[in-house]
Formats: C-alpha cells, structure tokens, sequence
C-alpha cells in the first residue's frame, strides 16, 4: 500500500487471518499501550504476518509469552515457512526452541559466527561451554528426532594458563 492509501476489504482478510493464526482477533479495537508484553507480542507477529513478505526477520518473537503461546507461535512460524513458501530468520536465546523448530542455526558469540548448520551439527557440548559457559549434554530426542539440550551448571573456569 502506498502511504496515504486506506485498507480495503482484502487488506482487512488478511489482517484478520493473521489475528485469528495468534488467537489476537479480541484485542482490536483495543490500544496497544492496554494490553500485556506478551499479547503485544502476539500483536506484533500478526502485523508481521499480515505483511505477507516472502522473509520475516524476526528479534526473540516469543519474548515474554507463556509456554503454550511459544509454542503457538513457532508452530505459526513453521506453517508460514512451509505452507506459504516463506522464509523465517528468527533470533532466539532459547536453544529449545531453536533445536525443536529451527532447520538451520547459526551460533553467534560476540558478533562473530561459531558454527552453522543443522541443530544436531551447531549444539555439541563443546560448543556450549565455549560461547556460553555452561556443561550441557546434548541427546537425540526420539520423540522429535531432534538435538535435547539438558544443562547441567556453569562450566569450571579455564585451567588454561
């Protein structure tokens, strides 16, 4: 749409398409400063679905939802990617959800790029402790087919000297 244009009745099927894919279709009408962080959250994937873009760049999108509505939101996501031919780069911290939602990965520390690839290439135990500097184990979950992460404590400081 160009800047001044109004939405028609196309526009408005979208809109409410996405509203109904985060289960936000009973916040319109209301003020985005009257809600909680996590049904803005909500809100704001829905805007960015509306959009219809062929990539969705997304910052931490399920920061501050509860468990159900993370997992909505990624399942959202996946359908997106797959059903609408979208592509989806989605930062996130919890490892999780990126093993369990995410096919490819790329694991940044401090600006620069450790590993890339597939969960079960990127998540090693080595790899944990060396950009987060935690013990972890890393199963394959039978369930999910998937890399599990189970962490286990800080990492001992390096003996290297």
């Amino acid at each position: 749409m160009s800047r001044f244009a109004l939405e028609g009745a196309g526009d408005q099927r979208i809109a409410r398409a996405a509203m109904a894919r985060t289960e936000t279709e009973g916040f319109e009408g209301r003020q985005l400063d009257r809600i909680s962080g996590g049904e803005r959250q909500r809100v704001l994937l829905a805007r960015a679905l509306a959009q219809q873009a062929r990539v969705l760049l997304l910052d931490e999108p399920v920061a501050g939802l509860d468990l159900r509505h993370q997992l909505a939101a990624m399942e959202t996501l996946r359908t997106e990617v797959a059903g609408a031919g979208v592509a989806a780069v989605v930062a996130l911290h919890d490892v999780w959800l990126a093993s369990r939602y995410c096919d490819r990965l790329a694991l940044l520390s401090s600006g620069e790029l450790v590993a890339e690839g597939t969960p079960a290439e990127v998540f090693t135990p080595d790899r944990f402790r060396q950009v987060f500097g935690v013990e972890a184990t890393v199963e394959h979950d039978t369930g999910t087919g998937v890399p599990h992460v189970h962490l286990v404590g800080p990492a001992p400081p390096s003996s290297a000297s």
